[in-house]
């Protein structure tokens, strides 16, 4: 072509040359007709308050606020947190909970009883099945010296080697399973 680009042909044919329409309008022309719109737009418009949108704000500033306000107090960082975690060698199920034996750090055989009653939603213990090589295993969260959850995970099936059965007089086994915190010594 001459001295003239595509949109100037454009512009003066209606067509870029490959099947795309051209309006007959400039760039500069279109623009400049939808900021006339929108400026007649605005005008149309009604103008809000400052008193609205002082409402407006005090209501959003309520909704973000309100969450902290109503869960009231919070709770407050723990100086510590330890987490203890140790194989399981045998545990013995039972009617009221579960007798856990595990190796302390001595070598020497400990065990610690787990109530049924630690393993529901307020307990503070959980109880995780599963087939994974590392388990049976369990894990203690000490928050300030104190324990906050006991975590036992322990093989699906019963027929593991590492499940048992608690035998005994119920009325010698019983006050076994009345603690409110295990002892557990490492």
């Amino acid at each position: 072509m001459n001295a003239r680009t595509l949109s100037d042909v454009a512009f003066a044919t209606g067509s870029y040359g490959d099947g795309r329409r051209h309006d007959g309008q400039s760039a500069c022309t279109s623009r400049a007709k939808a900021y006339d719109s929108g400026v007649a737009m605005n005008r149309l418009m009604p103008r809000r308050s400052p008193r609205r949108s002082l409402i407006l704000a005090a209501i959003a500033a309520a909704l973000l606020l309100a969450p902290t306000l109503l869960l009231g107090q919070v709770r407050e960082r723990p100086e510590s947190i330890v987490v203890k975690t140790k194989r399981i060698e045998r545990i013995l199920g039972h009617r009221l909970g579960y007798q856990v034996f595990y190796l302390k750090g001595n070598q020497r055989l400990g065990s610690f009883y787990a109530p049924n009653s630690w393993f529901n939603q307020s307990g503070g213990g959980e109880m995780i099945f599963g087939d994974r090589p590392e388990y049976p295993y369990f894990r203690v969260v000490y928050v300030d010296g104190e324990i906050d959850l006991v975590r036992l995970f322990v093989r699906r099936g019963r027929g593991h080697l590492t499940w048992g059965r608690l035998r005994g007089d119920d009325a010698e086994i019983e006050p076994l399973f009345n603690i409110d915190t295990p002892n557990i010594e490492f």
